[in-house]
């Protein structure tokens, strides 16, 4: 499996961005369904109590129809009559204006084909109300130019009786059937859309819970992705840069501690790739000035030159060797001035560079040498610095000026030899002589 530590920093902000957008947009799409669902739920809901009230309507306008036809049946007027037809003519465009516009709000289709069913009844129903309005004018039309004082055994009074059986037998046969066919569509159509309404109320309660528990689960998800998020840039990213810029600041104030984190492979791994090969170039720094610190303070005059033999360190030592013997040298070289070696060429202290340059490249050990600078005499012991590749990395050189003891031993040499030959007036002079070297003459003049 992948290591999380090889993963570049980049590339694990990218997948955590994308994983934030992911969410977001799916929190996002959650929301835009939850709200679509819950909205036709709630359409529904309401068209479902829209065609249960326009139930309702149809029912009492239907109620309306049935009273209608019964002024028809008992006008006694042609007035009243005609005013009775035009009711019921009104009652049935409008009971049909509501049927057509609960056959709009209804997605079932036995409710659907109930409502045409029901058309058709109404229209039967006014059919029978219009042959019953027919048959009531002519009894009417009769009873007008009936005598007052007809009998009623009377043709007149026959024909009135059969009209009104005929009128009655529609009304059983035709008008009622159609009337209890119409109160029971409009009842089996209220009790469905009644039923629908409330299935409507329940599935949009549902929708709406539903939703809210979707929203919040969704919700609850992209904050706790974004915490993660969080947690996870800070403990995999955050905290091992600040872990590293200490190491960096330890490492900048000379203090040499370990590096961290060297083994990832993203951009921390880099930074503790790199700050370990500065802490090796710490080290050496440190390393360096404690060896300087060291040599500054040895009795030794040690002198360090670069690669190409160019003067880098001269300890304190030397340099004051070099200053006391400044007058001397620069009777043989006028340009010497010691408070000014650091940083120029070893071939100084040469009249032929080239011959040393080739005895100083061809150096694999220390090599002891003696050279004389005017009256100076020095003793070199010359050494090569090779670095961990191997190369030649610098040279070291330990001076010595024996130009007092080359004397001293010139001195002593002569007085001997004197003695030897029976001449004992010799003296060592004891003058510039210190140290060993005084306690010598001292010590040669008594013998």
């Amino acid at each position: 499996m992948l290591r999380l530590s090889k993963i570049r920093i980049g590339t694990k902000l990218a997948l955590i961005s994308g994983l934030s957008v992911m969410l977001v947009a799916a929190m996002m799409g959650t929301q835009m369904m939850g709200n679509a669902a819950v909205r036709n739920a709630s359409e529904n809901a309401i068209r479902q109590a829209a065609l249960t009230q326009t139930a309702y309507d149809i029912k009492a306008s239907l109620r309306g129809l049935q009273i209608s036809a019964r002024d028809v049946r008992i006008a006694n007027s042609p007035d009243d009559l005609e005013k009775a037809k035009a009711t019921l003519t009104e009652r049935q465009k409008g009971a049909v204006q509501l049927i057509e516009h609960a056959t709009q709000l209804s997605r079932k289709v036995e409710t659907t084909e109930r409502l045409k069913g029901l058309v058709l009844t109404i229209g039967k129903y006014v059919a029978a109300g219009q042959k019953i309005a027919a048959i009531n004018a002519e009894m009417i039309s009769i009873q007008a130019r009936r005598p007052e004082n007809d009998s009623g055994t009377s043709q007149a009074a026959m024909r009135i009786a059969t009209l009104d059986y005929q009128a009655s037998d529609i009304a059983r046969q035709e008008a009622v059937p159609m009337a209890e066919q119409m109160e029971a569509l409009i009842s089996a159509i209220a009790n469905t859309v009644q039923t629908a309404m409330n299935t409507s109320a329940v599935a949009a309660t549902a929708e709406m819970t539903q939703s809210e528990h979707i929203g919040l689960a969704v919700g609850s998800a992209v904050v706790l992705a974004l915490i993660g998020s969080a947690v996870f840039g800070f403990l995999s990213i955050g905290n091992p840069l600040r872990k590293m810029a200490g190491v960096l600041v330890d490492l900048t104030n000379d203090r040499i501690v370990d590096v961290p984190y060297v083994t990832r492979g993203d951009e921390v791994g880099d930074i503790a790739k790199a700050t370990e090969v500065f802490k090796q170039s710490i080290a050496e720094k440190v390393i360096n000035l404690r060896v300087r610190s060291g040599l500054d303070v040895v009795r030794s005059n040690v002198m360090i030159a670069d690669g190409d033999y160019n003067i880098m360190y001269m300890n304190t030592t030397l340099q004051e060797m070099m200053k006391e013997a400044e007058p001397e040298i620069r009777k043989a070289l006028p340009n010497f001035e010691a408070g000014k070696l650091l940083g120029t060429n070893m071939d100084v202290f040469h009249k032929n560079p080239a011959h040393q340059r080739s005895l100083l490249n061809s150096l694999t050990g220390a090599s002891e040498s003696h050279i004389t600078i005017g009256s100076q005499k020095f003793h070199l012991v010359v050494s090569p610095v090779i670095d961990t590749h191997g190369k030649r990395a610098g040279t070291v050189v330990e001076w010595r000026n024996e130009t007092v003891e080359k004397a001293i031993e010139a001195e002593v040499d002569g007085l001997v030899k004197a003695a030897v030959a029976g001449d004992f007036s010799k003296r060592v002079p004891l003058e510039g002589k210190k140290e060993f070297m005084l306690n010598l003459a001292t010590a040669m003049n008594a013998l």
